[in-house]
Formats: structure tokens, sequence, C-alpha cells
């Protein structure tokens, strides 16, 4: 049984659309509000990826950290060609073919995945594959989620990988989700 978290994240977010492509666009250095406005505006569908960061004194409030330099964006070329000229603090625009949008859409559900799970627990984006025993909680919010058990200074750490990039988000869980399974051995 899936925990709600898992079913939330387990279901895709973003897909193709019948106009237009999703691509990368890499804006100015810290120009991601501006060139988020300036897509919404035009009504470009798009999606700047972000974690909650808590202070760490107990507070509950969180705050958005942008993860990447990166915006991905839906749009039809032919619309908006000039889309990617410096007044509009954009550096360039990669235009793939519909062979690398499905590579584009899997790195965004990462992204996604990493935002939704930072909302409920405490996260850290590494940027390798997780070296870890194959683990998979039986309780709470992502029961039912397949990842790694991870020790990481001296603490028990679920790591679960983000799409089919070679990043992982690193999930500090409550120690009772931790103890409630027991590891399960990948069969070769």
């Amino acid at each position: 049984m899936l925990g709600s978290l898992a079913q939330l994240i387990s279901t895709p977010h973003f897909a193709r659309r019948e106009r237009g492509l999703w691509c990368i666009i890499q804006p100015f250095a810290k120009c991601e509000k501006f060139v988020k406005g300036l897509l919404d505006g035009l009504g470009i569908e798009n999606y700047v990826p972000s974690i909650t960061v808590y202070d760490g004194r107990g507070s509950r409030k969180g705050r958005k950290q942008v993860l990447t330099e990166y915006i991905f964006a839906c749009w039809d070329c032919h619309k908006h060609p000039g889309l990617c000229r410096p007044k509009n603090k954009i550096h360039f625009g990669e235009i793939h073919g519909a062979s690398e949008e499905d590579r584009i859409i899997n790195t965004m559900e990462g992204y996604w995945r990493a935002d939704v799970i930072s909302e409920h627990f405490p996260v850290r984006l590494c940027p390798d594959e997780p070296q870890g025993t194959p683990f998979t909680p039986s309780r709470g919010l992502l029961a039912g989620c397949q990842g790694f058990l991870l020790t990481v200074d001296g603490r028990s750490v679920f790591a679960l990988p983000m799409g089919d990039s070679s990043q992982h988000i690193e999930i500090r869980l409550p120690a009772a989700d931790l103890r409630s399974s027991s590891p399960k051995v990948a069969v070769q």
C-alpha cells in the first residue's frame, strides 16, 4: 500500500503537449524571476525547479530555494521565435527534438518530486548515484517508494533516485518510518 505522498509522486506531473516542445532555458544570473514572469506574461507553460528549505530552528515556515539555473518551458518556436534575445535576459534556449523531450520531462519529474517531498521532510539534493541498501518504507507518507538506505554523518537517511538522472534526494525520515520495514535485497 502506497503512502499518500508516494501516490502523489508516482503519478506523472508533466507530459508532452500537442503544441510546442519542452525545452531548457538558461536565464542570466539572478534573473530567474524576471524570465519566469516574462514567460507567464506570454502564456508559456514553464517550471522553475525549487525546494522548500527550513531554517533549522524548529520553524514550520520554509522558504523556496531555486535548485538549478535552468527553467523548463514548453513553447511553439514558430509562435515565439525571438524569445532568446539579450533584452529578455536569456543566454540560450535548448530546443530539442521529440527524442530529447522525454529526457527533459523525466528530469522535470525528478525536480518536481524533490519539491513536493521538501514540503514534508528536510531534503538534500545530491549529484551522484546513491550507494546503499535497497529499501522500501512500509509506513508513513513515503510508504511503498523504492529507494536506498544510507548512513550520512552517523544517521540513517532514505535516498530516492530522481528519475533518469544520476542525482538523488536524501530525505531524513522519522525513525519510526525507517525501523518499521526491513531492507529488501535486490534479486540479481
